[in-house]
């Protein structure tokens, strides 16, 4: 009768132990959970903040860059009128020399 008391003992300080384990293995899954929930908060912030932190600097960028995008675009109409009138030029200077030279042989 002693020995089924021991085992009995024995038997309830183990389950009392594994309870023991147990309960402080739930106590870590839930500390790691709220750490895990911490870290990921402070890296969203961090973001945030960066990204707050940056979009004045973008928004500068990008109003240079349409400004210059603007820029490019005149000075492609106006490289494409001086070619035109360069062209025109081409064509119109021969004929232009020849009524020049008619006009001085007439006068001489």
């Amino acid at each position: 009768m002693a020995d089924i008391g021991q085992d009995h003992e024995r038997r309830i300080s183990t389950i009392e132990g594994e309870m023991k384990s147990l309960a402080t293995k739930a106590d870590l899954a839930e500390f790691k959970a709220e750490i895990i929930q911490y870290v990921q908060n402070a890296i969203q912030s961090a973001f945030q903040a960066q990204s707050e932190e940056l979009q004045p600097t973008l928004d500068r960028i990008l109003t240079t860059l349409e400004r210059q995008s603007d820029e490019i675009r005149e000075l492609r109409e106006k490289e494409s009128r001086f070619r035109g009138a360069v062209d025109a030029l081409k064509y119109a200077l021969p004929f232009l020399i020849s009524v020049i030279a008619v006009i001085v042989a007439i006068m001489n």
